[in-house]
């Protein structure tokens, strides 16, 4: 995590077209004698990109009968949209069907158990967010 202290840019920091000019716009007005300074910290929570590397899934040569998992990730219309998917890809392609689920939050990931049945049903699965 990385602090940033911004105190000598007062005014340009969250309020639309403020700059040094109108530093008056953000900073209070001086209170008996004393002047008050606005300090701004902001919190970078970004880390370094993890680099990793994996095998992928074997490709299926054609997906006519296999079964389908759909995983939404919670958010608004996610349900929707991998639903749209899996209607698709069994009209162009010929699935046997599709088993949908949904994680519990789209800042979690799918639950384990959830993840280990679905994958002793499913031949694919298709990930999908929403918004």
């Amino acid at each position: 995590m990385c602090r940033r202290d911004l105190s000598g840019d007062r005014g340009s920091v969250g309020i639309p077209g403020a700059g040094r000019a109108d530093s008056a716009k953000v900073a209070n007005a001086t209170a008996a004698g004393k002047e008050n300074t606005m300090t701004y910290t902001v919190l970078d929570p970004t880390n370094e990109p993890i680099k990793t590397t994996f095998e992928p899934a074997p490709r299926p040569e054609t997906l006519k009968g296999l079964t389908l998992g759909l995983i939404d990730n919670g958010k608004k219309n996610s349900d929707y949209l991998v639903k749209r998917i899996g209607t698709r890809l069994r009209a162009l392609y010929g699935l046997g069907g599709d088993i949908h689920v949904r994680k519990p939050s789209p800042s979690h990931a799918i639950p384990e158990d959830v993840a280990a049945e679905l994958a002793g049903k499913v031949d694919l699965v298709v990930a999908g967010i929403g918004d």
